[in-house]
């Protein structure tokens, strides 16, 4: 779903398909973060 919103139809080098994990893999480690930290706040862990 992802690969077919970035590229439409456009070639791209296999730098960039690095370059955009990485940066959608930070993306979900902030929101894992946030929203889990936040989460477990409400349950009492933390």
């Amino acid at each position: 779903m992802v690969a077919i919103l970035i590229s439409r139809g456009v070639k791209k080098t296999m730098g960039t398909w690095w370059r955009v994990g990485f940066v959608m893999c930070v993306v979900d480690l902030l929101i894992f973060a946030v929203i889990g930290s936040v989460w477990w706040k409400v349950l009492g862990f933390c």
